[in-house]
Order: structure tokens, then sequence, then C-alpha cells
């Protein structure tokens, strides 16, 4: 396996679940707190929960983390030497320290990018200007950094992927939404039951399969790895956009939804079959196949079986493959250690 500096040595359970609450608490606050220079009265009385987190000091989460981390992993699997490289353990932290930091140059040029699209809105911020830009962008990195540390801190500790668990969050609290309007207007039986067979199906498929090498900063890896869906959902809409070249209109519909269904799934497999090949892998040159033919099927099947039956209301398939991945990280933080 890579060496990592977040591989250290199990804390006892119940300062692993104390990380993990600690977490999400910090996390939780966060998502309450407004950005400076936001008129509080419009922020409390006209925003929704929604609409609330986005205008919040956490608007960004981890995203840009993840941004950065998909950039060096696309990288690392496009590039051998790189990806040697990065597996030496005098060079382990190097890398990471470059992913960091680009995180963070993502994080403030995102800042800056929220700012000007709040104050868009009329009425919304005090004072628009470059002073309310730098105040947004300053913010949003500092938040951004400190849920970083977090989440480093989560992995260190052995109680999950910290920065998957964050990433999940919003997706989680929108698929409960979905899924309380569902049972309140539409028999919700048959939604109930896809999900439930996909949430399965990725377990089983987890259960089957040993584990992948974690990506940079610890992420990713384990018994259903995030990273490939997490690459074949940056790049599956490509095809629906590719006629554009010809002068011909987008796919739309039907068409669409099946062309990013195929490129997706064979993004993620092309993607695990990369990554089984990568410098430190345990097994080389064998992918968590029994994992990645369940991501494919829930990632890339679920909107073909709401393409098929549009009275479904069901998730995204790609959201139900992080989400699960999420839970059986955090699943970790009730493993008991050697010494508990």
């Amino acid at each position: 396996m890579t060496p990592s500096t977040d591989a250290v040595p199990l804390k006892p359970a119940r300062a692993r679940i104390a990380v993990l609450v600690a977490m999400a608490l910090v996390y939780a606050v966060a998502t309450q707190l407004p950005l400076p220079g936001l008129d509080l009265d419009f922020f409390v009385y006209d925003l929704s929960a929604k609409g609330r987190t986005a205008t919040s000091v956490a608007a960004l989460g981890v995203a840009p983390f993840i941004g950065a981390i998909l950039l060096f992993e696309i990288a690392r699997l496009a590039a051998p030497p790189l990806a040697r490289w990065a597996a030496s353990p005098a060079n382990a932290g190097r890398f990471d320290t470059i992913v960091w930091a680009l995180a963070l140059v993502l994080a403030a040029s995102q800042g800056f990018a929220v700012a000007r699209g709040i104050e868009a809105v009329q009425g919304v911020v005090d004072e628009p200007g470059a002073a309310f830009e730098g105040m947004v962008a300053a913010t949003m990195l500092g938040a951004t950094a400190i849920l970083g540390a977090l989440a480093r801190m989560t992995r260190r500790a052995g109680a999950g992927d910290g920065f998957l668990i964050i990433f999940v969050a919003p997706m989680l609290i929108a698929t409960a939404s979905q899924a309380e309007t569902s049972w309140r207007h539409t028999p919700a039986a048959l939604d109930a039951a896809v999900v439930i067979v996909a949430t399965a199906l990725l377990i089983v498929g987890a259960l089957a399969s040993r584990r992948a090498l974690p990506g940079p900063l610890g992420f990713g890896g384990g018994p259903l790895d995030p990273l490939p869906p997490l690459i074949g959902m940056m790049f599956a809409g490509l095809p629906a956009l590719a006629p554009l070249a010809f002068g011909a209109p987008a796919l739309e519909g039907a068409e669409r939804t099946m062309a990013t269904a195929a490129f997706g799934a064979a993004l993620i497999a092309l993607v695990a079959a990369m990554r089984a090949n990568l410098p430190g892998a345990t097994e080389p040159r064998r992918a968590p196949w029994p994992a990645t033919l369940a991501t494919i099927g829930v990632a890339a099947g679920l909107p073909l079986v709401q393409l098929a039956a549009p009275s479904l209301s069901l998730p995204s398939g790609y959201a139900m493959v992080f989400v699960v991945a999420a839970a059986l990280s955090v699943l970790e933080a009730l493993r008991p250690a050697a010494r508990d």
C-alpha cells in the first residue's frame, strides 16, 4: 500500500467515536454561521435551510480538497513516474503537502466566485465590493482548512474517511429530504425497495472485495472505493456533449441518460483497473471487481431504472455509492482496536 502520513495505530473506539462526533458538530455549526457582510435578516428569515448552508462559512465543505485529490489522482494514473515518486516513503508527505496547498488555492478562488455570485442578488450584501469579496474568500479559505484538518484528524484516529464523510453530508441531507417528499406525495414502497436492493448490492460487493489503495491525503480506498465513481461522475457527461463538436445539438432525454450511464460505467471499470496497478498495491493487476461491479450497477443502473419507470423517485446512483462508502467508513469507528 502507498505510504501515508495517516497510517497510524488505531485509537480506542471511544476516542474514535469522539473524534467523529466532534467533526460532525463543528461542521453542523459552521453550516449555520453566515458569511461576513451578509444581511443577517435575509440570512435568518428569507433563506431556506439549503440556502443558509450555501451562504454559510462552510458552503464549500471539503469540495476543494476533493477537487485537488481528483486532479492529482488522475495525474498519478496518467503518469507512472509520478505514481512511483508518490509511492516512495520519502515523498509521501511531500505529495500530500502539494495536494493540500492546491486545495487551499482552489478554496480561495472558489470563495471569490461565491462572493461575486452572492453580490449578484440585490439586497443580500450590506456593502458589496472588493472588501466583501476578500472577506468571503478569506473566511472560506479558513473554514475549508479547518474542515480539512478535522477530516485528516478523523482519518489518523482510525475513525473513517473524514473527507468522504463531510463530502457526502449534503448528499445525505438531500436524499433524506427527497425520501420524505416521496413518502408524503406518492406510494413509495417500490422506491424504497429499489434503494434497499441497491444498498444491499453495494454492501455485498464491498464485503466480497479486498481493500482498494487510498488516494492522496488518504482519501478513498477501502472496501468500497469512491475514487473510480468520482472520476466517472466528473466525465460521464462528455458523450452527451460530443455532438456539439460537429455542429449538432447535444444529446437530450433518454439518449443522454443512456450515453452518460454507459460512459460512466466504462470509466469506473477503467479507473478501478488502473488503480489496481499503482505502485504499492497489495495485489497488483487485481482490481476489487465485486465492489467495482456493484458500483457500476448502482451508479449507472439507477438512472436507467428511473428512465424505464419515470413514476419512481430515486436518488442519484452516484450519491448512493458515496453515501454507502461513507457509512462503511464510519463503521471503522465502531471496530474494536486490539487494545480496547
